[in-house]
């Protein structure tokens, strides 16, 4: 996945195959058009940079921990 961040700097972040396969199973569920936002608000619009931080900050808090080893 390729995005243009803060400062003008293009940053290249891998998709493992979890991650794909969760995205093509959400993207089946919604059935939404091509043009719909990937991850929609309750009112359907797309959400903003700031909430999507902080709904993965609070979900990473909330994620077990692997185990070490």
């Amino acid at each position: 996945m390729r995005c243009h961040g803060k400062g003008r700097k293009d940053r290249c972040t891998p998709l493992n195959r979890p991650a794909t396969t969760a995205l093509r199973t959400w993207l089946q569920e919604c059935g939404g058009q091509p043009s719909d936002p990937l991850f929609p608000t309750r009112r359907g619009t797309p959400l903003s940079a700031d909430a999507v931080e902080h709904l993965v900050g609070r979900h990473a808090q909330n994620a077990p921990r692997p185990a070490r080893r």
